[in-house]
């Protein structure tokens, strides 16, 4: 929540009280013109997919959500994650290949660096894309393992998505 709303200029106020419970408050700037709805995706915008395996791995279930829609729509199959575990679950269960693993970096438990680890130990993947909604400071202290490593931060259209996705797979091993 805090890597979407203070990038955007927002604040976040939190209440609490014993017995009461906590409430969240977010705050966003007024947009001063009518910006209308985003246009959608055009076929320059979302990169073409060759039918390749992703494992998206994000903690946030309504970003997950959103997040799977550009690389199924750019032709990629994609396996969903909510946990570290549960990734590392599913790519153990599965027979074929997984093309690319797409993290989000800061997770509970299992970071992002640590996921592409275990992975690579359980079953290698082509490609990595680490996925976060922090600052570059906060990237390094929780451990991207590489200065070339693939990464997308967040928040990002699906455009953006699709292509991060595309040039990740297309990176030399």
């Amino acid at each position: 929540m805090y890597a979407i709303v203070r990038p955007s200029g927002g604040s976040i106020h939190v209440y609490s009280e014993p017995g009461h419970g906590t409430s969240f408050k977010l705050y966003f700037p007024r947009v001063a013109a009518d910006v209308g709805p985003a246009p959608p995706a055009t076929p320059a915008t979302v990169q073409g997919g060759d039918g390749e395996t992703i494992l998206l791995v994000e903690d946030e279930s309504a970003v997950r959500v959103c997040a799977v829609r550009a690389p199924i729509a750019a032709g990629h199959r994609v396996l969903e994650a909510g946990s570290g575990t549960q990734a590392l679950e599913l790519a153990a269960a599965r027979e074929r290949q997984i093309d690319l693993l797409g993290t989000d970096i800061v997770m509970p438990r299992l970071r992002g660096h640590q996921l592409a680890e275990q992975q690579e130990a359980v079953r290698p993947v082509l490609g990595v894309l680490h996925v976060s909604g922090v600052t570059e400071n906060s990237v390094i202290h929780h451990g991207v393992p590489d200065e070339g490593a693939a990464c997308l931060e967040n928040p990002f259209s699906a455009g953006e998505l699709a292509a991060a996705v595309r040039a990740a797979l297309d990176r030399p091993a």
